[in-house]
């Protein structure tokens, strides 16, 4: 009796144990919902703060081509003079015949051809960092991706060993009752009850794989997954 016990145990935990990850795989498929994970991305370009400081320094590098366009002026530099016209005798020290206002226009030769190049450079400058930022919105949005499919692999994960210790619990309380009435042996009753502690302990680590890639998620997001709500819904 002993002999045929364990070997239906040992069968329905080998029925079990195998379909896990095809019905893991199943379920996270079944699981995923696209616009809560549009949603996810949007927020994660709005609030990490890579992104931000990318955006930024686009920003900052259009306003340099706005500044070197307006910056044309730099190349030339104006003087003047005002010279009273009081004296009816020329000064030997300072023997300048013109009187009044004198203006004077220097031109820099060498800003006026290096000017080109700076806003051209500027211009590129400001097209790198766009590129960059682009690049990174690309990379941010497949983290994204990753963590959340990553996130509901572990919830689902959680549910089967969930299930699988609520089994395990009810066929010790059975096997208790039958060792009790002396119906199986000691063996028989330790073995459920070292895998119910297992299962307990699988739960446990499970819980955890949970939270932490929650957290990992909500690193990238920016905001906590229960306080992101879809027309009404969570």
């Amino acid at each position: 009796m002993i002999r045929n016990f364990k070997i239906l145990l040992l069968f329905l935990i080998i029925s079990f144990v195998v379909p896990l990850k095809s019905n893991a795989q199943e379920s996270v498929i079944k699981g995923i919902d696209y616009i809560f994970l549009d949603t996810l991305i949007e927020k994660a370009k709005v609030n990490y703060p890579r992104n931000k400081i990318l955006k930024a320094k686009s920003e900052i590098a259009k306003n340099d081509i706005a500044k070197n366009n307006f910056s044309w002026l730099d190349v030339l530099n104006f003087t003047y003079l005002y010279r009273p016209n009081n004296n009816s005798t020329i000064n030997l020290q300072d023997p300048n015949l013109l009187n009044g206002y004198q203006i004077g226009v220097n031109l820099n030769l060498g800003n006026v051809i290096a000017k080109p190049f700076t806003i051209k450079n500027s211009k590129s400058t400001y097209k790198i960092s766009k590129l960059e930022e682009e690049e990174y919105s690309l990379t941010l949005e497949r983290e994204v991706k990753n963590r959340y499919y990553e996130y509901l692999k572990y919830v689902n994960l959680l549910k089967i060993s969930s299930k699988a210790t609520l089994d395990a619990e009810s066929l010790l309380k059975e096997m208790k009752y039958k060792y009790e009435k002396g119906e199986v042996s000691l063996e028989v009753y330790t073995n459920v009850l070292l895998n119910t502690t297992d299962q307990n302990k699988s739960r446990i680590e499970a819980e955890a794989e949970v939270f932490n890639a929650k957290a990992l998620l909500e690193e990238l997001v920016g905001e906590k997954l229960e306080d992101i709500k879809i027309n009404g819904r969570n």
